[in-house]
C-alpha cells in the first residue's frame, strides 16, 4: 500500500519515525511537505509544497494535488 503522508515539516524527527514506522509495516510512504519550516528538511521529503496550508481550504484543490502525486508515483 502506498500511504500519502502531509506534514507541515519543522525537524524532520517526526516525519521520519512516522516513515519509519510504515516501511515497517509493509507500506509504501509518500511525503509531501507542506510550506517546509527550513530547507534543511527538503531532503527528506519526495514531494513539496511551497504554500501556506491555506491553499488547501479548497477542497476541490486540495484533492487535485493529492490526485496528482498519488498517480505520479504508481509503480
Amino acid at each position: 500500500r502506498r500511504i500519502l503522508i502531509l506534514d507541515s515539516v519543522y525537524s524532520g524527527k517526526t516525519l521520519l519515525y512516522i516513515k519509519k514506522v510504515i516501511k515497517n509495516m509493509g507500506g509504501i510512504p509518500i511525503v509531501l511537505g507542506i510550506y517546509p519550516k527550513s530547507k534543511s528538511v527538503i531532503n527528506i521529503l519526495d514531494y513539496v509544497f511551497p504554500l501556506e496550508c491555506s491553499m488547501f481550504s479548497n477542497i476541490y484543490f486540495f484533492h487535485y494535488v493529492l490526485k496528482k502525486i498519488l498517480n505520479a508515483t504508481k509503480n
